[in-house]
């Protein structure tokens, strides 16, 4: 009888671990690291099956307060032919080649420093729908960079991906604003991270955060901001 996912979980975390050394775990089945406000690394999604994951590359933000760790822009390892690599919990060879697939895609996995532009890549190709399916109308991704701009001092920065993304939602049917209620109230929302001196709040939150999710065994690394990031890229 295969193994399920929720009995083999704390043994595949640790084998995981050892194709992506540069990651560390504090609960099953995530594998990260943290960049200032942001968590990275990788997730080992449930499917539809009970024996079988989906690995997938994603960021969590840790200065907007959330009850779970979520797994924003998140990133499928992929087959040859562009599809979602589902793994059985027991077939190691199939998670290795998973793992390569998730590296070649995603370099900062086994790096120790993170990008702002890096960032923004992936959130723009994530947007573009270059790792598959896409949810639509999502303001999370966007706001990451907006926090992440914020945290490393750059208002004017943050000013620039808060009109982009205020222009693209001008374009969203009236569904879309079912919980942000209208462009305007998002960007009046927003208004504080492109203003000087929003780091401090942020850290106030990201360290509320660290502890509620019990995070305080992954080392903090710096965000980095330059290379400054290309900004010419629909983020939401």
């Amino acid at each position: 009888m295969s193994t399920t996912l929720s009995k083999g979980k704390k043994p595949l975390t640790q084998r995981w671990l050892g194709l992506l050394p540069a990651l560390a775990s504090v609960q099953p089945l995530f594998l990260l690291r943290r960049h200032g406000p942001l968590l990275c690394g990788v997730c080992l999604d449930a499917t539809l099956r009970p024996d079988a994951y989906v690995p997938r590359a994603f960021f969590h933000n840790l200065a907007q307060p959330f009850p779970v760790l979520s797994i924003t822009a998140a990133a499928p390892a992929l087959d040859a032919r562009g599809a979602a690599m589902e793994v059985k919990v027991e077939d190691e060879a199939k998670a290795a080649a998973a793992a390569q697939s998730l590296l070649a895609a995603h370099p900062w996995l086994q790096q120790q420093r993170l990008g702002l532009a890096e960032v923004v890549d992936h959130v723009a190709d994530y947007v573009a729908g270059r790792f598959g399916g896409v949810v639509p109308f999502q303001t999370a991704p966007v706001e990451l960079v907006l926090q992440a701009c914020a945290w490393l001092e750059r208002p004017e920065l943050a000013q620039a991906v808060r009109e982009a993304a205020l222009a693209e939602m001008a374009q969203w049917p009236p569904r879309a604003f079912n919980i942000i209620k209208s462009p305007q109230a998002w960007a009046e929302r927003m208004a504080p991270l492109c203003s000087p001196g929003a780091g401090p709040a942020l850290r106030a939150t990201v360290e509320a955060q660290v502890a509620q999710h019990k995070l305080a065994a992954v080392p903090e690394l710096p965000l980095q901001a330059d290379p400054p990031p290309v900004l010419d890229r629909r983020l939401c």
